[in-house]
């Protein structure tokens, strides 16, 4: 027997939902109310926190309200964007992501979230080259000259990342997997813990992104042997490609991007994409950018999202093809 419920019920039922479909544009014209909280999956002084703080100091000017950093480092980036994912989907936690998220998606058995599923495309942001630098101490001025050393040192030398699972982890690895080389891991949580290592010859190889490399290359604190992308970066023009260096194929690059929680109204999303185009469309954004090495990338939330599917399936690939998988 169907149990039959109050007409009144029903009525008050359907009066709920036309009121929340009609007050989500509404609550994207009058958002933000109160101070977003910007976390960055990293520590301070790479390219996420780089980015977060400069979206936020824009967007607050734009919005009128605070946007608030917060850096929750750890696992690869997986305990920030674990925090975004679990956060209510009302626009007031982003994400700073970058393609790092892509890897722990693909690479890991069992991650707490999964980005196609639980995070939603609002900007991208930029992209970034990745350079790969040595110990002034590594007696080794090119990439074939590495290649030589680690054949003769197998396992010797170590190479930085910032966790399991980022892009430079994974980039290292691919290197390692298409020259037929080894290296030790050591991670750590971000930049500014990676590169004094480096200087100081603790760590051998990193690869890095160039904003956080620049200026130690140009003091000449560490040596830069080869872009890791697959064209040179007018940056350094005269620096190689590693494919170029003997490595066919090799072209990895970064991007960064602002995701949110799935569920986010679709107003909100659209509100904080036309922002933040606005800026990256602006001279000073284009100039701000370049001095860390980066270009603005612009486009919409879907474009962003196919872009982390796409790239959730490269990595897949590449993480079945070296054996790599995280816990």
């Amino acid at each position: 027997m169907h149990r039959r419920i109050p007409i009144l019920v029903l009525q008050a039922s359907a009066a709920l939902a036309v009121a929340g479909m009609a007050c989500t544009p509404a609550a994207a014209q009058t958002y933000p109310a109160k101070a977003v909280r910007f976390v960055v999956p990293f520590a301070a002084g790479g390219g996420n926190d780089f980015l977060a703080r400069d979206l936020s100091t824009q967007l607050q000017a734009r919005l009128g309200q605070s946007f608030v950093v917060e850096n929750r480092a750890g696992a690869g980036g997986l305990i920030g964007s674990d925090i975004v994912a679990r956060a209510p989907a009302d626009g007031y936690t982003l994400l700073m992501a970058a393609n790092s998220a892509a890897i722990v998606d693909a690479a890991s058995k069992a991650p707490p979230f999964r980005l196609a599923r639980d995070l939603a495309g609002v900007a991208m942001v930029a992209n970034i080259p990745m350079i790969l630098v040595v110990a002034n101490d590594v007696p080794a001025r090119s990439v074939p000259e590495l290649i030589d050393l680690l054949k003769r040192n197998p396992g010797k030398l170590n190479y930085a990342s910032a966790g399991p699972g980022t892009i430079m982890h994974m980039t290292a690895e691919v290197f390692s997997a298409a020259t037929g080389t080894s290296m030790t891991h050591i991670p750590f949580k971000g930049a500014s813990q990676m590169v004094p290592e480096v200087i100081a010859g603790r760590v051998q190889v990193l690869f890095g992104a160039a904003n956080s490399l620049i200026p130690f290359i140009k003091s000449g604190q560490v040596r830069a042997l080869a872009v890791a992308g697959g064209s040179r970066w007018s940056g350094m023009p005269d620096l190689p490609t590693i494919a170029e260096s003997g490595v066919p194929g090799f072209d990895l690059n970064i991007w960064y991007g602002v995701l949110a929680p799935k569920a986010t109204p679709r107003p909100v999303i659209d509100k904080l994409n036309r922002e933040i185009n606005a800026y990256l469309a602006t001279p000073a954004a284009r100039q701000v950018l370049a001095a860390q090495g980066m270009e603005p990338m612009i486009g919409t939330p879907k474009q962003f999202d196919e872009l982390v599917e796409t790239d959730v399936e490269r990595w897949t690939a590449v993480a079945r093809k070296i054996g790599f998988s995280m816990e």
